[in-house]
C-alpha cells in the first residue's frame, strides 16, 4: 500500500501525475523496479485502486448471513449503498480522476477493473432474479440488463462525486429511486400481460 499511499498523496498535492514512474520512484527513495513489480503504469495503479474497493465491498456483502435472502432488488440496492460508502474513502482522488475524463465516456479507463467486478456481481443478482421470477426474461433484450445496471451506477457515481448535500442524502435518494425504477422496468410489467395475453388469443382463437 506505500506505492498507493504516496501516489494519492502526490496527486492530490500536486494536482497532476508524477511526470514519470522513475521520478516518483526516486522522490520515495526506491528503485524503479520495485514499482513495476506491483504496476505496469500509473493507469494501472489507479484502476486497481478502485477494483479492489469493489471486490472488499462484494466479499462483505456475499458473506453476511441476511445476503442470501435478500431479493434482487434489494440486493442491487445493497450493493449501490455499500458501494458508495466504501468510496468515500477516497472521494478527493475520485474527483481528481473524474476531472481528467468526460462525462460522456461510460467506459473511463480508471473504472475498468471496478466496471468488470461490478458486472460480474450485476450478472449473479439479475440471474438469480431471473430465475426468482422477480427479474422477466425478454430474450435478447435480457443479456442487455447488466449494461443498463452499468450506467445506472455511472450516473449515481457521478452524481455523488458533484453532491453537495449533507451526508449526500441527495445521492442516497437517487440510488432508491433509480434502482426502483430499473426494476420496475426490468419486472413484470402491464405490457408483458398485454403481450402473453395477446400471444394466448392468436393461438387460440375462441371463434
Amino acid at each position: 500500500m506505500k506505492l498507493v499511499d504516496a501516489y494519492l498523496d502526490y496527486v492530490l498535492t500536486e494536482g497532476r501525475r508524477p511526470a514519470t514512474v522513475y521520478a516518483f520512484t526516486k522522490k520515495l527513495k526506491m528503485q524503479e523496479a520495485a514499482f513495476y513489480q506491483e504496476f505496469s503504469s500509473f493507469d494501472a495503479l489507479e484502476e486497481k485502486v478502485l477494483k479492489t474497493m469493489t471486490e472488499e465491498v462484494i466479499q462483505s456483502l456475499t458473506k453476511s448471513e441476511e445476503w442470501t435472502g435478500f431479493t434482487a432488488r434489494e440486493k442491487v440496492l445493497s450493493f449501490f449503498f455499500a458501494l458508495i460508502e466504501k468510496l468515500k474513502e477516497k472521494r478527493s482522488f475520485l474527483q481528481w480522476l473524474q476531472a481528467q475524463t468526460t462525462d460522456t465516456d461510460l467506459k473511463p479507463a480508471y473504472l475498468k477493473g471496478l466496471k468488470h467486478a461490478f458486472e460480474q456481481m450485476a450478472d449473479s443478482i439479475l440471474a438469480k432474479g431471473i430465475d426468482d421470477q422477480e427479474v422477466k426474461k425478454r430474450g435478447k433484450l435480457s443479456d442487455k440488463y447488466t449494461d443498463a445496471l452499468w450506467i445506472q451506477f455511472l450516473f449515481i457515481y457521478r452524481f455523488w462525486l458533484k453532491d453537495t448535500s449533507s451526508e449526500f442524502e441527495k445521492t442516497d435518494e437517487a440510488i432508491e429511486k433509480s434502482v426502483n425504477l430499473y426494476f420496475d422496468l426490468v419486472g413484470q410489467s402491464p405490457l408483458d400481460s398485454m403481450i402473453e395475453f395477446g400471444k394466448f388469443l392468436l393461438h387460440n382463437r375462441p371463434f
